[in-house]
C-alpha cells in the first residue's frame, strides 16, 4: 500500500479479491509476469503451476496486462475471463465457465466440460501428493459440482463416471490412464 496504489503479489494458486474502486489508488495484482489493475470489482487470479494464468471477473471489469503473452493490455468485464500462459495458443477473452463465485469459497468444486488436465491441476493444488495424468486424456471434459474439497475422493469418482483407471505409485502419488 502507497499513497499512488494498492496491490499484491501472488506467488502461487488462485485468490479471490473484492475491490473498492479508488482511481486515485488503483488496485493491482502481479503474478508471473502479469498485472490485474482492478477498476472497481469483484475478480479471480488464478496462478497455476505450470505458468498458465487465468483471470475470471465476477463484477466491473478489470485490465490485464503480460509482456510476453499479451501484445497489448486487454479489459475483461463481468463473466469474462482470460486464460494465457504456456500451452495458450491465443490468449482471448472468453465468457465464463461457471456462473456466481468460485465453488472453493462454499467448499465445492465446479467443473463445466472443463479439460481434465485443467481439473487435475486444480486437484493438485488441494493434494498433498502429486497427480499425474496420461497424456492422451489431457482434453477429456468432465462436468460436475463437488462438495467437500477432497481430492483423492472427487478423483476416484471421476475415474468411476469416465472409465478410467488409476495407479497408486506410492501414499502420495497417483497416474490416471485409460
Amino acid at each position: 500500500m502507497t499513497a499512488a496504489q494498492r496491490g499484491i503479489e501472488l506467488v502461487y494458486g488462485e485468490a479471490y479479491f473484492t475491490v473498492a474502486k479508488d482511481a486515485a489508488r488503483p488496485f493491482v495484482v502481479r503474478t508471473n509476469g502479469a498485472q490485474v489493475t482492478a477498476l472497481g470489482t469483484e475478480f479471480v487470479v488464478y496462478n497455476r503451476d505450470n505458468g498458465k494464468i487465468q483471470v475470471a471477473v465476477y463484477e466491473s471489469r478489470v485490465e490485464v496486462q503480460h509482456p510476453q503473452y499479451l501484445q497489448q493490455p486487454l479489459v475483461v468485464g463481468a463473466g469474462e475471463m482470460l486464460e494465457f500462459g504456456p500451452d495458450v495458443d491465443r490468449a482471448v477473452v472468453s465468457q465464463l465457465r461457471t456462473q456466481g463465485m468460485p465453488g472453493w469459497r462454499e467448499g465445492r468444486l465446479v467443473f463445466n466440460n472443463t479439460p481434465l488436465e485443467d481439473v487435475i491441476a486444480v486437484l493438485n493444488d488441494y493434494h498433498t501428493g502429486r497427480i499425474l495424468l496420461s497424456e492422451k486424456l489431457g482434453s477429456l471434459p468432465v462436468s460436475g459440482v463437488f462438495h467437500g474439497i477432497e481430492s483423492v475422493r472427487i478423483l476416484n469418482d471421476i475415474i468411476e463416471t469416465q472409465a478410467l483407471a488409476s495407479l497408486r505409485i506410492s501414499d502420495r502419488v497417483i497416474y490416471v490412464y485409460r
